[in-house]
């Protein structure tokens, strides 16, 4: 009997662009912050639940800054459910957050995403959901520059 192989599978489309949106990101943060920087940080939260914080930097005993690294197209989400999907990245972070609350630090939380939606009134509503539960909003870069920048 013979079977017949089949073609590897490929990732989705959407999968492939967000690993690729996390990786840029991180050799971003490599080569501007350097050794007090940990990746995919593993987080056991107040709930007793693991999670893993993408992005780990401690500047000294008492301050540490968290960063989620969220690949999504904003474009493609309607209106009506942009408040909801914030609040989702919101809860996630605000997980992070209180793990490391407990130990007294002063957290300092970002959520990055790839680039801001065409949509004026869409990328107000994240921004205000973000900053109104205390999570600074960082758009990589706008749609007018160039893909491969990259400040520190």
């Amino acid at each position: 009997m013979r079977t017949e192989k089949r073609p590897p599978e490929r990732e989705p489309l959407v999968l492939r662009r967000g690993k690729n949106f996390e990786a840029r990101e991180k050799s971003g943060w490599i080569r501007c912050v350097g050794e007090r920087l940990i990746f995919e940080k593993r987080v056991i939260d107040l709930r007793a639940k693991r999670g893993r914080l993408d992005i780990f930097v401690q500047s000294d005993s008492k301050m540490i800054g968290i960063g989620e690294v969220k690949a999504t197209d904003w474009d493609n989400i309607r209106m009506g459910r942009v408040r909801a999907l914030a609040l989702r990245h919101v809860r996630q972070t605000w997980h992070y957050i209180e793990a490391h609350l407990k130990d007294r630090l002063d957290v300092s939380p970002g959520i990055i995403y790839p680039r801001a939606p065409r949509s004026v009134q869409k990328k107000a509503l994240v921004e205000r959901t973000l900053n109104e539960q205390m999570i600074q909003c960082v758009w990589r870069r706008s749609r007018k520059e160039p893909a491969n920048q990259n400040d520190c």
